[in-house]
This record gives C-alpha cells, structure tokens and sequence, in this order.
C-alpha cells in the first residue's frame, strides 16, 4: 500500500475512535483497533533515527517555551536541555539520535503554554493515558521511529480505577503504536514516596496500584516492537543511601533522571546505529567567529592562564575561586580551551558558582542569515567526575538593536533550580555534545519582531559549579559550531 494512503486510512481509522476519547475517573480504556498493522524496521536503526518522548510532566520537562509579554510583541525563549526531563540529557551525551525540537504553536500540546514545541519533545503535564491516546494520531503521523513512553502515574493517582484498568489503558496505547511500526521503549511509573503534596501516605493503596503497573510494563519487555526501562533496582538504591531523586516526592530531579538514564542510554545505543547527526566538522560552514580555538590573546577576568583568541572568560560576582586557562591541540587547525577550577574559598552568598565564555556579538545580515533561516549550533565538552556540576548551558540570544531580545534558543545541561538541586552524579568524566537544535530565525508573522544580531557578548556559555565542592574540577571545550542548518520540519512530516 502507498504510504500516504496507508497514513490517511490507519489515521482516520484511530480518529474515529479515539479522536474523542477523555478522561473518565472510572473508566477504563476498551475499543477495537485498526487492523492495518505495519511491519517493524529491522534494529538497529540507521544514524538520524527520530525518537520521540511521549507522555505526562516527565518529558514535557525535557524543553520548553517561554513566552514573555512585548510591547508591541513579545519575547520567546526555547528551552530544549532541561536535565530533569525523559528526553533532555538525551542529545547531550550522544549525537546519534535526531532529537529536533522546535517552536510550533499549532502542536496538540499547546492548551499547555509551555508546550508549543514540535519534535522529539511531545509532553504535557498532568495528562493521563486516556488524554495521551486522544493526542496519538497527531504524533504517529509525524512517523518517529523511537517513542519514548513516560505515562501511567497520573491515572494511579487521581483515577479510581483498578490495575486492570489501568493495564488496559495502557495496552490501548501500545497497540496503535506497533501497528504504525514504531518501536517503544516503556519507562516505568515512579512510585510516589514522601510527604509532600502529590505523594501517598505509606498505607496508601496507589502504592499497591503503582507497582502493580510497573510490573505489567516490566512483562512486556520482548513483546514485539517494545522495550522496557526498569529503573527501579537504581532508583531504590539511591534511596536507601538517602539520595534524593525528587524535586517534591513526585517529579524526578536531574539526579533521579541521570539514574533512570543508566538504563535508557544502553537500550537506545542497541537500537540506532552509532555516528553523528549532527556534524561535528568545525570546518563546515562555520560561521563562528572564534575558529578552531586558536591563539592565547582572549580576555581574562578573576581567570588566570591562556584564553583563545576573540574569547572572553569570565569569573562569576562575589567568587574567590582560581580558574586556570589553558589549551590542548587537536590536530591541525585545531585545540580545545581547558579550565581547571579550585573552588575553594568562595565568598558568594548563592551556592552556585558560574564561568561565562562569550565572544563579540554576531551580525545575522553579515553572518548571511536572514528571517526564516534555520540554525544549528553546538560543541563537544567534557566534564572532570564529579557530583558538584551545577549544569552547562549554551544560547543564542536573537537582539534587536539597541539591546533588545526577540528570542533565545537554549541547549546544552540546564540544571533547573541548581541553587538548591544537584547535577547529574559522575562516576566517570562526562564526555557530552552541548546542541542547541535547529531553530527559526523568527519574523512578525512568528509573533516576534526580526532580530539583528546574536548578543553573544553576554552570556552565551555559563558552566556551573558547587562552591562548597572540595574537588578539583576541569571543563574541557571543543570549537563552537555555529551554521545555517536545513529545514527539520519535513523528516517530521510537518
């Protein structure tokens, strides 16, 4: 059959009798299915596979955008790295998955004002399965190859129904997605633990009802086209050694998704092919200013040693710490720029301890970028093992002129809430790939004014520390890739 028409008829087949289908308190989820079924793609899959994460806070947590009232338009932010989401660590430490995510107000989430995003970040907060399957046909069109399925909690927590129930709800959804072809891996439900708002009492049967479901997930694990992420031996370790994995006994901190990710990173690695998505050649249509690093001419403030030429490195307000620059080459053409941090007798009143690397400001027009131009942007790094990094964020800020900003697009480690939360726990330097993912250059009939020039003068890269930490820290980075970038929409069929 066309592929088209083979869309249209299994859409419309799952429209009809799903396309009105809302939560009910006591309802369980019951309806036949289409009976087109298409095959699986052969695992693994190719460089470039879409994965999509799919369901309730957890990745709506992922990325996000933020509008601000304008006079006379307002300022969009897109968010697309936050660590304590299902999908946001995913394209910082590998580069094999097409994770694009972009501004589009026109998604089945927007009823949310965070989640007008199309891409791999398809989440909303507080939705129940029975909500998700009223939304599928939307996602299934856009032909992920992945889905990452994060669901269920919500129903346990405010549905009166019984395992069954909820088992069924669930088998509702994973029966349209196999027949799409599209594979699934399963993350379980996090039981709610605590004393906080939103978590159960001990004696609270939810318990009962939430584990319950997670071994029924846990039991379809080698179904055909569906994988399971169980979680719980890592997450119930860090527990009983007192580690907090939640921000409020509900939803998981960037500590408690880097341990779930433990176990999700080994399953995706099996299934796409390993390489580059995004290229890494600093050398093709680059159209940062700073080149391959080279050079020991950069500015310096409150940081000691050599900077790159054309950079600025500059130490947060209020620290003591000594930062040391330094550079390691590469190849031909090519270094990396090295800060080793001692963190030690820090005056600050903020835990958080901050390095900004910035540049001279980017003018789009002489740069060649123009409204309606895609961009991609990104650069390799390490991080020293430590459990003290607070994030590592990278943006471009779009002004216009005098200093006005339009839009920004944000990637990289974005730790939320890092003055009181942790980072990722390293048991190994972490070698990561911070991307900001190809975003529109914005125009007025984007709701946003032109922008002129990238204001990378101010704080385009901010790497944050612990200032109490007693280990000595090194940040190791790659030259920036900044260039013009291809139209994502269309490989998500938009």
């Amino acid at each position: 059959m066309d592929l088209q028409l083979y869309r249209r008829t299994f859409l419309a087949g799952l429209l009809s009798q799903f396309g009105s289908y809302f939560v009910q308190s006591s309802q369980a989820v019951s309806a036949a299915m289409p009976s087109i079924r298409r095959d699986l793609p052969g695992l693994p899959l190719k460089v470039g596979a879409k994965v999509m994460g799919l369901g309730h806070s957890f990745v709506a947590n992922s990325g996000y955008t933020v509008i601000y009232p304008g006079n006379p338009t307002p300022r969009i932010d897109i968010v697309t790295a936050n660590w304590l989401g299902t999908i946001g660590p995913l394209r910082n430490v590998d580069n094999r998955f097409n994770l694009d995510c972009w501004y589009d107000p026109t998604v089945p989430t927007k009823a949310a004002v965070t989640g007008r995003m199309a891409g791999a970040i398809a989440g909303r907060g507080g939705e129940h399965i029975p909500q998700t399957l009223a939304r599928l046909p939307w996602y299934i069109e856009r032909a992920p190859d992945i889905i990452v399925l994060d669901i269920g909690t919500n129903d346990v927590a405010s549905d009166k129904i019984t395992l069954e129930d909820a088992i069924a709800r669930y088998e509702a959804l994973l029966k349209p997605l196999r027949d799409a072809g599209i594979w699934v891996v399963c993350m379980l439900p996090v039981d709610r633990i605590g004393h906080s708002v939103g978590a159960w009492p001990a004696s609270d049967p939810r318990h009962v009802l939430s584990n319950g479901l997670a071994d029924y997930i846990v039991s379809v694990d080698g179904r055909d086209g569906v994988k399971v992420v169980d979680d719980r031996e890592v997450l119930s370790k860090a527990i009983a050694e007192g580690i907090a994995i939640t921000e409020d006994d509900v939803h998981l901190n960037t500590v408690g998704q880097w341990l779930r990710y433990s176990v999700l990173l080994p399953i995706l690695r099996k299934m796409v092919t390993e390489g580059d998505f995004y290229s890494r050649d600093v050398t093709l249509a680059n159209l940062s200013p700073l080149g391959g690093f080279l050079g020991e001419k950069g500015k310096r403030f409150g940081v000691e040693g050599v900077v790159a030429d054309s950079l600025v490195a500059t130490r947060g307000g209020g620290q003591t710490d000594r930062i040391t620059g330094s550079k390691e080459i590469v190849s031909d053409g090519l270094e990396r720029q090295i800060f080793t941090i001692d963190p030690t007798d820090n005056a600050n009143d903020s835990r958080v301890c901050t390095l900004t690397l910035s540049w001279p400001d980017m003018d789009l027009e002489k740069l060649g970028l123009s409204v309606g131009d895609w961009v991609e942007a990104g650069f390799d790094y390490e991080l020293s093992e430590s459990n003290d990094w607070l994030g590592l964020e990278f943006s471009l800020e779009a002004n216009s002129r005098p200093a006005i900003c339009r839009y920004a697009a944000v990637g990289g480690m974005v730790v939320r809430l890092n003055a009181t939360q942790n980072g990722p726990r390293l048991t190994a330097p972490l070698s990561g790939r911070a991307t900001i993912p190809r975003f529109r250059l914005l125009g007025s009939d984007d709701v946003a004014v032109p922008a002129d020039y990238f204001r990378s003068s101010l704080r385009p890269i901010r790497l944050h520390w612990n200032k109490d930490s007693s280990d000595t820290l090194v940040a190791k980075f790659s030259p920036i890739i900044i260039r013009k970038s291809t139209d994502p929409r269309p490989a998500w069929n938009l």
